[in-house]
């Protein structure tokens, strides 16, 4: 079980995240726990420590994100364009 984290603002975004998520599982054979934040804010106050990939829509949420100091795969997206980044300062 791969536990994923998204977080965006806008309902549509969220929903075509998790529309692409649930076809690589299908395609993949694997399986994913998948939680939702509606904002960073929520991410933040919310954020147990529980999540192996976190897809973020602004780069400031994942600098907020990298001062929890947790390591974790940070997937920055602008719209439809994703972009991997892992760090290992996190």
């Amino acid at each position: 079980m791969i536990y994923i984290g998204l977080v965006d603002d806008e309902c549509e975004h969220l929903m075509k995240m998790r529309t692409f998520l649930l076809q690589y599982e299908e395609e993949h054979n694997t399986k994913f726990s998948i939680q939702e934040f509606h904002n960073g804010l929520n991410f933040v106050e919310d954020y147990k420590g529980d999540l192996d990939i976190v897809f973020l829509n602004k780069l400031e949420k994942a600098i907020r994100f990298a001062k929890l100091k947790v390591e974790k795969e940070l997937v920055l997206q602008t719209e439809d364009r994703f972009l991997a980044e892992q760090d290992p300062e996190l």
